[in-house]
């Protein structure tokens, strides 16, 4: 049987077993991929690839994982597959991709396309609601490069819902919820509806999870995240959203994630829970110090993670924060600055220019937040960061981003050269 996608995850459904591979938990995988390449053959390569993904991403043997499906793909014609296998051929091209995220998303789409006209035209009606989830939680996740597809999912999702009402598979229509619920909220469109049937949809998958109990506290908490998410997103447009609910939402979910031990999810909802105390704050004292402190359990949770991109974002929130105001009320440029140049730090040598470029112009407008009273000094460092920047985005000499730049680039020297003293006056 193929597999019902989640996002990020496959959940099987009774999934037939491999015969080449040993069933207990101390697997060899690397043997087992081995055997699968000296002895291919598509149905139990997919059916292995299906069931021990999971062991195969923590064993670090994705490349092989990779290599194999692509053998498994080319032994033979896709047109022969059968609809369950081309739908889990489909499910594992969007779960390992192909090095490039996109095209991997958009080669999915393809294979779950077709494998949904051939349920279709068998009746299968279990098979066409299973893939209308699959492919719409694909194109959820091949959005944030084609935003057009939020809209594309919608009515998939919907449909595979209608299914699974009748059906009554609650661990099913909660996940289906969920990605309903963040195509809504992806769709591009102004006033507040679309966050308003998002919220709608995440309160079902949290009422459907909940009746889980401890099996789906991930779920749960990711669910309690997504309204919290929601609820920024309707208050910061006045539109019936309330920052008091969603505080309470991410500190719901954090709580899951510190029982759960999963310091990435817990730096990801200390940033979120920083967010909403400092919209709620008003730059008041005793929220923003909330704000503040949760920025720094975020940080912390991140370095203890690994994840040093989301840890530099965090440091460059914190920087522009300082630069307006400290805990105390009053801005802390030493400490944006020491924030900034972590952000810079975490970013790499080598990481992604555009990244980099923003925290090089972030520390360069802290340099010269006293304007006309800036140390020449500090006008000086702020010129090395903005010439670095705009070296950083040569590349892209004609975009927007280049120009502003450039723009300010010249406004810093013009200020450097105003506050610089002709020679003579130096030497008197």
């Amino acid at each position: 049987m193929f597999s019902f996608r989640r996002r990020k995850q496959l959940a099987d459904v009774e999934p037939p077993i491999p015969q080449v591979e040993d069933p207990q938990p101390d697997l060899d995988v690397k043997l087992s991929l081995w055997a699968l390449q000296a002895n291919p053959d598509p149905e139990r390569i997919l059916q292995f690839l299906d069931v021990h993904l999971d062991a195969i991403e923590a064993r670090d043997c994705l490349a092989a994982a990779r290599e194999l499906l692509e053998q498994a793909e080319g032994a033979r014609d896709v047109g022969t597959w059968s609809p369950g296998s081309l739908a889990m051929l489909a499910g594992l091209r969007a779960r390992l991709g192909s090095g490039d995220r996109r095209a991997g998303l958009e080669r999915s789409v393809r294979l779950y396309g077709e494998a949904l006209k051939r349920f279709e035209a068998a009746g299968e009606t279990e098979g066409a609601a299973i893939v209308r989830n699959n492919l719409g939680v694909t194109l959820v996740e091949l959005a944030p490069f084609e935003p057009e597809r939020y809209r594309e999912a919608i009515p998939l999702l919907e449909e595979a819902l209608d299914y699974y009402r009748e059906a009554c598979n609650e661990g099913f229509r909660a996940s289906i919820w969920m990605a309903l619920g963040d195509a809504y909220c992806g769709l591009r469109e102004e006033g507040p509806d679309r966050h308003h049937l998002a919220r709608n949809c995440f309160e079902r998958a949290w009422s459907l999870f909940e009746r889980d109990g401890d099996g789906a506290r991930c779920e749960l908490a990711t669910a309690q995240g997504r309204l919290g998410d929601v609820q920024v997103a309707l208050a910061a447009g006045g539109d019936g959203g309330s920052l008091e609910m969603a505080i309470r939402h991410f500190r719901n979910a954090l709580a899951v994630f510190v029982d759960l031990e999963e310091p990435d999810q817990c730096g990801r909802y200390h940033a979120r829970l920083a967010d909403a105390y400092i919209r709620l704050s008003d730059m008041q004292a005793e929220h923003l110090r909330k704000g503040i402190r949760a920025y720094g359990r975020a940080l912390e949770m991140f370095e203890q993670s690994g994840n040093e991109l989301a840890g530099a974002g965090v440091c460059m929130e914190l920087a522009s924060l300082f630069q307006v105001t400290g805990e105390e009320g009053a801005p802390d440029l030493e400490a944006a600055v020491d924030y900034s140049l972590q952000a810079l730090r975490l970013y790499g040598e080598g990481g992604d220019p555009t990244r980099r470029g923003e925290a090089l112009r972030g520390l360069a407008r802290i340099y010269l937040s006293a304007d006309l009273q800036s140390d020449p000094r500090d006008v000086q460092q702020a010129v090395g960061c903005l010439e670095e920047a705009l070296r950083l985005g040569a590349a892209d000499a004609n975009g927007e981003a280049y120009r502003a730049v450039h723009a300010e680039l010249t406004m810093a020297r013009q200020l450097g050269a105003s506050l610089t003293p002709p020679v003579g006056e130096a030497a008197g």
